[in-house]
């Protein structure tokens, strides 16, 4: 189930998002402006002041010199031992102790009566004068003094820290941020990093041309820039309110504008898919009575005219279903009823046997056979197809079939046509094909009635049954219809089939055709008349593959010759049924072949039992002149015993009892057609 998302929360996010992006981008500039200012401001007084400095010091020339170079001389003699600055106090005193004697100078005290330091003007925290250690990157405080009022301060004399970058040149700089960790105090003694806003002047002189004697003054940043401090205080204040006021006045406006005519119309909706899921639909909805209108409210008032729609269509639709429903029923009953009509299971005699396979394309259909015992001797069998589809089709062929069991034992196929003529309103017409088979002769008596043609299997192959070409029934009145004869022999069939079989159409739109149906049955020519359907089964769904069936589908085998048909459940018990069959099928034989064909079948069919998964095992014995033939279909995994066996130990399937088996028979052949696995085994008797 998909989450819910609140609509306010949908929209708002957004919103909110674009007005702090809004904010957040003014802001930056804003800031960036200010801070630029705060720059622009300091350096204007930074210049004036060092100059003037500067040109103070000018004067004072040699007595700078004196005390650089007495600074420089303490400095160099501890600056290899000291990498940065003392934090310790005791250690800092110590360091700074050392430059006293330089502090106590007549030149020192006289730079600093040549420098008023208070006439510079506002030059914030630190004033320093000093010299650069390039080899160390450090600039050396030689005087300097504090934001404090006084005389110059004496103890930042030697006193050092990083070079400033624009020291690095001959000329006025600033803006740089040094950052000094062990200048400033903390109340409990620590030291804090400072970052502090420098700027240079060289203290040059025409006579002294070197630019390591600088004047720096330095102000921490944080006062250098307390303009852009108080201006992202007031900033943030003002752009929190201001986006609070907005998302407010936007939510009010949303809540009462969109979202509360929203949830009344989702609430509205609800209470309706519930009453209609009830199937007891409501008036959820209703007309708006305002003189103004918005979008909203004319969704509504759509949505209020289709829910009088949707109960006049809820009615049709129900009405609908229900005559669907009805009519669904029918079919299915119908269904039932034409599959009771014809014949569920094979027709199997001592001397024939009738194998018979139908797929209807709809849930009723017009294809329809029947075979049935006329007397002691005599078969009767017909295939039929109805033009047309669907119940029209099966009306008919209800009648045609009744019709036809009734009338083909007195062998007047008039008659039959006759019968449908007559009240044939809707002008249908069956072809079919019509068979009387004396099972001890072997003579068949036939009539086509422009049905599709017939094979027949004579002498181990097929090929067309000839037939003359009559009309097909339920046309006209008073036809006559020719009745044809032939003699089958032993180990003959006849396959016949409906146009639904020749006009299976693939996704491509082609035909199976009747040379595909010739080719087939070739290849199954020594097949038993199950074996020949399934057969057939599986090429026509391997040409149409996953196109819907068009027509309904429906074929017959007839086999004729002394045969026995034994079909068992892949059980113990379906096996201990195979010895009394053979003893029964082959009564009067020798005992020798008997036995032999009784060790073949008991470790052949044991083999099927108990490893192939089968479900049903069909067991035909054939008796012809010199020859017993057996074959065996059974619905299991596929399994060619003379492959496997191959591969299987002594005591695995297919081991030595299928070896034998086989030296109990003359010939054997193995096939895999369609779901069915088919060993026919031979045996000589003279």
């Amino acid at each position: 189930m998909k989450r819910r998302i609140s609509l306010s929360v949908s929209i708002l996010v957004p919103v909110l998002l674009g007005i702090l992006l809004v904010q957040s981008l003014s802001f930056l500039g804003a800031y960036i402006s200010v801070r630029n200012a705060d720059i622009n401001d300091a350096r204007d007084l930074d210049e004036p002041v060092l100059r003037e400095a500067a040109r103070r010091l000018q004067m004072a020339t040699s007595y700078l010199d004196e005390v650089i170079a007495q600074t420089k001389e303490i400095y160099e003699a501890e600056a290899d031992k000291m990498p940065s600055m003392p934090t310790n106090d005791t250690e800092r005193w110590v360091y700074r102790k050392k430059f006293g004697v330089v502090t106590q100078t007549a030149a020192y005290d006289h730079i600093n009566k040549r420098i008023d330091f208070e006439v510079l003007g506002d030059y914030t925290e630190f004033f320093l004068v000093g010299f650069i250690d390039e080899a160390r990157n450090r600039f050396v405080v030689v005087c300097s003094r504090d934001a404090k009022p006084g005389v110059l301060s004496a103890i930042f004399t030697g006193y050092f820290f990083d070079l400033p970058q624009g020291c690095k040149k001959a000329e006025y700089f600033s803006g740089d941020i040094v950052h000094d960790a062990a200048r400033e105090s903390n109340a409990d003694g620590t030291y804090r990093d400072v970052g502090y806003f420098t700027s240079g002047w060289p203290a040059t002189s025409p006579l002294v041309k070197d630019n390591s004697r600088w004047v720096l003054r330095q102000t921490d940043e944080e006062k250098i820039f307390n303009e852009s401090h108080d201006f992202l205080v007031s900033f943030s204040g003002v752009a929190i309110a201001t986006v609070a006021s907005a998302i407010i006045l936007f939510f009010v406006a949303l809540h009462f504008g969109l979202l509360r005519p929203l949830n009344k119309m989702s609430a509205r909706s609800n209470a309706y898919v519930q009453a209609m899921a009830a199937g007891k639909p409501e008036s959820t909805f209703e007309l708006s009575k305002k003189k103004y209108t918005n979008q909203i409210e004319t969704l509504n008032d759509s949505m209020y005219y289709m829910q009088e729609e949707m109960k006049g269509f809820t009615l049709s639709i129900k009405e609908a279903v229900s005559r669907e429903e009805r009519a669904r029923t029918e079919l299915m009953l119908a269904e039932k009823i034409q599959a009771s009509m014809v014949p569920a299971e094979p027709l199997i005699g001592d001397d024939f046997a009738i194998h018979r396979y139908m797929k209807p394309a709809r849930e009723v259909g017009g294809d329809f056979y029947d075979y049935f015992k006329i007397d002691d001797t005599h078969v009767g069998f017909f295939i039929a197809d109805v033009s047309g589809k669907g119940v029209p089709a099966a009306l008919f062929m209800a009648k045609a079939a009744a019709v036809s069991r009734l009338l083909l034992g007195q062998g007047n196929v008039a008659k039959i046509n006759e019968a449908l003529v007559h009240g044939n309103d809707e002008n249908l017409f069956v072809t079919a094909f019509f068979g009387t088979l004396n099972t001890e002769t072997g003579e068949l008596r036939y009539v086509n009635c422009g049905h599709e043609p017939v094979f027949i299997r004579s002498n181990g192959s097929f090929s067309p049954l000839p037939a003359e070409a009559n009309l097909p029934l339920g046309c006209l009145e008073d036809i006559p219809y020719e009745v044809q004869t032939t003699q089958l022999h032993s180990d003959d069939m006849l396959f016949l089939y409906t146009d639904g079989l020749s006009e299976a159409m693939n996704e491509a739109g082609d035909l199976f055709g009747k040379e595909a149906i010739a080719s087939t049955l070739d290849s199954l020519a020594s097949c038993p008349g199950e074996a020949v359907i399934e057969g057939m089964k599986e090429a026509q769904a391997a040409f149409v593959k996953e196109a819907p069936q068009s027509d309904d589908t429906c074929f017959l085998c007839v086999e004729f010759g002394c045969h026995k048909t034994l079909q068992i459940p892949c059980n113990k018990d379906g096996l201990k049924r195979v010895s009394g069959f053979l003893d029964e099928a082959l009564e009067g034989y020798d005992f020798a072949i008997v036995a032999s064909l009784q060790v073949a079948l008991d470790e052949l069919i044991s083999n099927v039992v108990f490893y192939s998964g089968a479900s049903h095992i069909s067991i035909t014995l054939m008796k012809e002149e010199g020859t017993i033939a057996i074959s065996i279909l059974d619905d299991g995994v596929p399994f060619d015993p003379f492959v496997d066996r191959k591969k299987k130990g002594e005591d695995e399937p297919g081991g030595h009892g299928i070896n034998l088996a086989f030296t109990m028979v003359d010939e054997k052949e193995y096939r895999r057609i369609g779901m069915y696995n088919l060993l026919r085994l031979h045996k000589h008797t003279g």
